[in-house]
């Protein structure tokens, strides 16, 4: 079983008293894997905050380890999943990096674009000294809001797959 991500604000199924609440149809909580409660996390984000959430759908065998967010400074979404093998999956969402986008995304090992969901990104290596070591994809780097996905011990092409994956949750 998932386990139920912890919060600067724990999830609930009532919507926070601000933001949009999530569309029906292609969007809301709907598609994302895990539990019911992991489900309820991110509809609970989606309704606080005015951009877009998204979430992994992802195969069997992976796992919601950690998920926090907080509201203060335009709001931030940190997730992170577990896969076979020890694979990592993780997002960070809204206004987690406004430094500047040479300091939110290495830019030193660029391979292109690729999907974030619905949204296009900047695919990079992470691996300093041996490439394969991770991926991530970047959308917005040093923006607010921005986005990113990351993975580690898993090949580019199930990476992006991944990532091509994710789920939006709100409109």
């Amino acid at each position: 079983p998932s386990p139920v991500p912890s919060g600067s604000q724990p999830p609930t199924t009532s919507p926070p008293p601000t933001g949009p609440a999530p569309s029906p149809g292609a969007s809301g909580s709907a598609g994302c894997s895990g539990s019911s409660e992991n489900r309820d996390f991110f509809a609970a984000v989606a309704q606080a905050v005015t951009w877009t959430v998204y979430c992994a759908v992802l195969p069997s065998g992976w796992f919601l380890e950690s998920g926090s967010y907080r509201l203060r400074g335009g709001g931030q979404l940190n997730v992170t999943y577990h896969g076979p093998g020890g694979t990592t999956l993780a997002l960070e969402e809204g206004d987690y990096c406004t430094a500047g986008a040479s300091v939110c995304s290495p830019h030193d090992h660029e391979l292109g674009s690729a999907a974030y969901g619905d949204m296009q990104g900047a695919l990079s290596d992470l691996g300093p000294n041996e490439p394969g070591d991770g991926y991530a994809i970047y959308v917005g780097p040093g923006q607010s809001p921005s986005w990113s996905v990351s993975s580690t011990n898993v090949d580019q092409a199930t990476f992006v797959a991944l990532a091509a994956a994710l789920h939006r949750v709100s409109p």
